[in-house]
């Protein structure tokens, strides 16, 4: 397969305008950029591939990020190698989703993931959370309550430790 891809490749480089046969290949990542990513077949390297077909709107998107020195299947959207995308990875780092200002990242790097959309985040939401409880106050019969029990401030705590675990 080496051969034809050489062979390939050489006939793109010297500006042949034959039809090319074989339009996908399998492909190891050697670095991520952005919304693209550097590949590499057997000594030869590739950069720019789109992590995603289109770039039309930027808005709305899902983008699966591959992990460096994986496997990646990559193929032409215009048939002369000029507009390779990445069609399947075999490892996914990070996954971006975007659709009408709602927001998901899941991210292995740090093992978090993160839900917003243009008003507030999950894990903003559960800081609101922990500070509501916190200055939670109710009638008793001697007057209004003053502070939490110490135990109730220890289940808090750890409440919040998990939730900055899991969330960005």
């Amino acid at each position: 397969m080496s051969v034809e891809i050489k062979r390939l490749i050489t006939q793109i480089v010297k500006g042949s305008t034959q039809p090319i046969a074989q339009s996908l290949f399998m492909a190891q990542v050697i670095e991520i950029q952005d919304e693209t990513c550097t590949v590499k077949i057997d000594e030869f390297v590739i950069p720019e591939v789109r992590l995603r077909a289109t770039i039309a709107d930027k808005k709305n998107k899902i983008i699966a990020k591959p992990k460096k020195d994986s496997f990646v299947l990559i193929g032409s959207l215009s048939g002369d190698y000029t507009e390779m995308a990445v069609l399947v990875s075999d490892e996914i780092e990070k996954l971006e989703y975007e659709q009408d200002g709602l927001k998901v990242l899941m991210d292995s790097t740090d093992g978090k993931v993160s839900i917003q959309n243009d008003n507030v985040s999950l894990f903003e939401l559960f800081q609101d959370l922990k500070a509501l409880i916190l200055a939670l106050k109710v009638t008793t019969p001697s007057g209004p309550s003053t502070n939490l029990l110490p135990g109730s401030i220890n289940a808090l705590n750890q409440f919040e430790t998990k939730f900055k675990q899991l969330l960005k």
